[in-house]
């Protein structure tokens, strides 16, 4: 938003929250442009997409947390209790997919759609609250959290922006695309 109120003050942004159907409205023209996970089973095909980062996981827990390891073995994290923000369909896929393939499945006790209030909830207690690298880093700025790295299981993914390409003309949406690449490579 720094970026775009800087360049076009004028400009207005309506972030939506994800859905199942996110690319579909995408396709449909409902959506300009679609953030997230590069490797969602539910695209359609021949929409544009570009991999803005390679992203990875951390675990935040309690700043005063009794586990003093920097990396959580897979005995250990799936012993703990866990928080998680539910992205679709009760799981937050990436994290759970990879332990279902091994037949496994986190306890999880709190389940929020929101990472902040789901952060704040985990101070003081013995939560592990798995998050994006990028989303750690500011939610550790706001919370007495201390991060961890998950078990070698669960691994990174590509972050993605997706657009229509009948947009790939249109100069407004050149310019968001092209705003969106500089924040990104700023974070």
């Amino acid at each position: 938003m720094r970026l775009c109120h800087k360049s076009a003050p004028g400009v207005g942004i309506e972030v939506v929250a994800w859905t199942q159907d996110s690319y579909r409205y995408v396709e449909m023209g409902r959506c300009d442009v679609a953030l997230g996970v590069g490797s969602a089973p539910t695209m359609p095909r021949g929409l544009k997409v570009e991999v803005l980062y390679q992203e990875h996981f951390v675990c935040l827990i309690s700043a005063d947390n009794r586990f003093k390891g920097k990396r959580f073995p897979l005995v250990e994290y799936l012993r703990r209790p866990h928080a998680m923000v539910v992205i679709a369909e009760g799981q937050q896929t990436m994290i759970d997919r990879p332990l279902a393939d091994i037949g496994e499945a986190r306890n999880v006790v709190l389940q929020s759609p929101y990472f902040m209030s789901t952060a704040l909830s985990i101070v003081g207690t013995d939560l592990i609250f798995t998050v994006p690298m990028r989303v750690a880093l500011e939610l550790s700025k706001l919370a007495d959290l201390r991060q961890v790295l998950p078990p070698l299981e669960i691994g990174g993914f590509p972050y993605t922006m997706v657009w229509h390409p009948r947009l790939d003309g249109d100069f407004g949406h050149t310019w968001f695309r092209d705003q969106i690449r500089v924040a990104v490579k700023q974070w």
